[in-house]
C-alpha cells in the first residue's frame, strides 16, 4: 500500500476508534444529590432503641456527572450501650472483640459506591483508637431494607414521604 492509502485508511477508520474509546453511559444512585428524587431515611437502632437518624436525597443519573464532594459526605455519630457489644471475628482476627458496657463508641457511615439498583454506603464502628467493624450494605432506593450487622446493632434504610417534595 502506498503512503496515501495508509492515511486514507487512517482517516476513515478514525472515528470508528474514537467511538469504540468512550465509555458507554451508566445511570446510577447516589446520596446527597437533590433531582425531585426519593427522600430516603437510614436508623441504626441497638436493642429497638433509635442511636442515630439521618434522611438524604438520592438521585439517579449518569456516573460521570456525580460530584467530587458526595464521596467526602461522611456521617458520623457516638452512642454508648448500656450493655456488651459482642463483635464477632472481624478481618483476619477469630477472636471476638467484646466492648464493655458504656464505653463511648463512634459511627461513621459514608458513600461507598453508586449501583444501578441502589446506593452502597460504607458503615464502621471505632472506639479509643480501635476498630470494631467496616461493612458495606446495600440501600435499595425503592423500598425498606434491613440489616444486622451484630447481635441486637440493626442498619434500616427506607423511602419517605415529605409533603413538600412529595411522594418518591
Amino acid at each position: 500500500m502506498t503512503r496515501s492509502r495508509y492515511l486514507l485508511l487512517a482517516i476513515l477508520l478514525a472515528p470508528a476508534a474514537s467511538a469504540a474509546q468512550e465509555l458507554p453511559r451508566e445511570s446510577v444512585w447516589c446520596w446527597y444529590k437533590v433531582c425531585g428524587g426519593p427522600i430516603f431515611a437510614l436508623e441504626i437502632k441497638l436493642d429497638k432503641t433509635i442511636i442515630f437518624k439521618s434522611e438524604y436525597p438520592v438521585c439517579k443519573e449518569d456516573r460521570s456527572g456525580i460530584p467530587d464532594w458526595t464521596w467526602l459526605k461522611n456521617l458520623e455519630f457516638t452512642f454508648k450501650p448500656r450493655r456488651a457489644i459482642v463483635w464477632e471475628a472481624y478481618r483476619d482476627s477469630r477472636d471476638n472483640i467484646i466492648t464493655p458496657p458504656n464505653q463511648i463508641i463512634k459511627g461513621s457511615i459514608w458513600l461507598s459506591g453508586c449501583g444501578e439498583d441502589d446506593v452502597e454506603l460504607g458503615l464502621g464502628f471505632t472506639s479509643n483508637d480501635k476498630v470494631y467493624m467496616h461493612t458495606i450494605y446495600n440501600a435499595n432506593p425503592r423500598k425498606r431494607g434491613r440489616m444486622e450487622i451484630e447481635g441486637g446493632l440493626v442498619v434500616l434504610t427506607y423511602p419517605i414521604k415529605h409533603a413538600r417534595r412529595g411522594t418518591p
